[in-house]
């Protein structure tokens, strides 16, 4: 079983490397800083199961990831959370709420929606700005409700890819920032 103080170097050890490792998922230091601590309380919660982990630093970071998607999820589904999060991107918070900034944004992702192929952009409008759900569009088009879906699918991945590589952060909160 682990001691306290075993626990501590333990702590020392990986305290930053682990926070570094969330942050990179949760663009935020402060809620980095957050997971980072709960993963360590796991850890100590779960010290009696140490002994049988032969990979402890692969334990920890699996452990720090798999925390940090649930931490994220719950985080998505709330409000206020989210906006917490958000007020932390200072590039993106400082100009949302000028129009020429949106307007760059709303530009950056036309252009991406121009890259794709016209069937995949034809089913996103139709999903997205019309509103209409995936049967609807099946019919409409006369295909099947699957067909919809793999396509919203690769093009949400286009856009999510495209957002990170340009700005960094996940594509949700750059479309909270916008449409804030």
């Amino acid at each position: 079983m682990m001691k306290s103080r075993d626990f501590e170097r333990l702590y020392s050890l990986y305290y930053a490397s682990v926070r570094d490792f969330i942050k990179k998922y949760a663009y935020s230091a402060t809620l980095a800083e957050d997971l980072t601590q709960e993963v360590f309380i796991k850890v100590w919660d779960h010290r009696d199961q140490l002994e049988d982990v032969t990979y402890l630093k692969t334990y920890i970071f699996t452990m720090a990831r798999n925390h940090t998607f649930t931490a994220l999820k719950t985080i998505s589904r709330s409000k206020e959370s989210l906006n917490n999060m958000v007020c932390e991107i200072p590039v993106l918070q400082t100009f949302a709420d000028d129009d020429l900034q949106v307007k760059e944004y709303m530009d950056f992702i036309t252009q991406v929606l121009e890259r794709i192929p016209s069937r995949s952009r034809t089913i996103f409008k139709l999903c997205r700005e019309e509103g209409k759900s995936y049967a609807e569009v099946a019919e409409d088009l006369g295909i099947s409700k699957n067909a919809i879906k793999n396509h919203m699918v690769g093009t949400m991945k286009i856009l999510k890819n495209a957002v990170e590589d340009r700005f960094g952060i996940p594509l949700s909160v750059f479309l909270y920032i916008l449409l804030k």
